[in-house]
């Protein structure tokens, strides 16, 4: 079949294909702001019950990139970087504390640094080391350099090592039992 346009008629499809891309590009748009985790975004999320417990959500940037490289899933529905990561957090939401992954540390100097767990109520950090001395020359000196820092810190660190994950649970509970009461915890 064939059809002949003329110019209202290409006029009119212009308009219906401006529309209809316009549209497009809204709901692009708005998907890839849900995803990125625009906080706008975030807070309608957990409006509509999607996210289960917004204490334990970090805002996310859009432009974080490094959240996509994050693919162990919470309880919550917080992602982190590891396997101990993940049961540390969990650990920590089943005994009742509501906790902030990555959160921001200012230093003394003014830089930033953003140590694995935060827990709001008792303002402590946690930070945990995947790897042991010696296995990886930069990640020796970004732990040997976060280790003074939180050791000359007013603020109370936890510091969990690689060798920390055989009683991990354990261990978690005598190094926050130093700051706050954790004798009613699993």
């Amino acid at each position: 079949m064939f059809f002949i346009f003329g110019r209202k008629d290409c006029a009119k499809l212009k308009k219906e294909y401006k529309k209809i891309k316009k549209e497009r590009d809204s709901l692009y748009s708005f998907y890839q702001r849900f995803y990125y985790g625009n906080p706008a975004t975030m807070r309608e999320a957990i409006k509509r019950g999607i996210m289960h417990n917004q204490d334990n959500i970090r805002n996310f940037n859009y432009k974080d990139k490094k959240y996509h490289t994050r693919k162990y899933v919470c309880i919550d529905g917080q992602k982190v970087r590891s396997k101990v990561e993940r049961e540390i957090y969990n650990y920590l939401i089943l005994n009742g504390v509501k906790v902030r992954y990555e959160a921001i540390y200012k230093t003394p100097w003014g830089s930033i640094i953003r140590p694995d767990f935060y827990l709001p109520e008792y303002q402590i950090y946690i930070e945990y080391f995947g790897k042991e001395i010696g296995e990886d020359k930069k990640y020796d000196e970004i732990m040997k350099f976060k280790n003074g820092l939180y050791s000359t810190s007013a603020v109370p660190f936890v510091i969990l090592h690689r060798h920390d994950e055989e009683n991990l649970y354990l261990n978690i509970k005598n190094k926050l039992g130093k700051f706050i009461d954790v004798s009613g915890w699993i």
